[in-house]
């Protein structure tokens, strides 16, 4: 709720679960909130990401393997509670790519072709 654009969303939102309507929440309906706050975040990324793809053109096996990818570099350099990558996670992505060589060529010739 940092946005004014999520201020509608989110009072909507808790009408929805404030199901009694006595303007607070009980645990029950207190989870409720939580996990449609979690779904409109994700329904958000989901749209930026559907955006950008269609921006960028890629093709649905290059999505799956940059997929693979970035969530590989997740899981070994490590990111934020939103699944978020640093800069210095690509970094060292990056760079031990180059030190250690083929973890993820085919994925890199995929993209960039054999050229590099």
């Amino acid at each position: 709720a940092h946005s004014l654009a999520w201020r509608p969303s989110l009072i909507q939102v808790l009408a929805d679960v404030d199901k009694d309507g006595d303007g607070t929440l009980d645990f029950a309906e207190f989870l409720h909130l939580v996990r449609r706050i979690r779904e409109l975040e994700q329904e958000a990324r989901l749209a930026v990401e559907l955006r950008t793809l269609e921006e960028l053109h890629y093709a649905p096996q290059e999505v799956r393997d940059l997929r693979l990818l970035y969530l590989d570099a997740l899981a070994r350099f490590g990111g934020d509670a939103l699944g978020m990558l640093p800069l210095e996670a690509v970094n060292n992505m990056l760079l031990e790519g180059i030190k250690n060589g083929k973890r993820h060529q085919h994925v890199i010739d995929a993209i960039f072709g054999s050229s590099l």
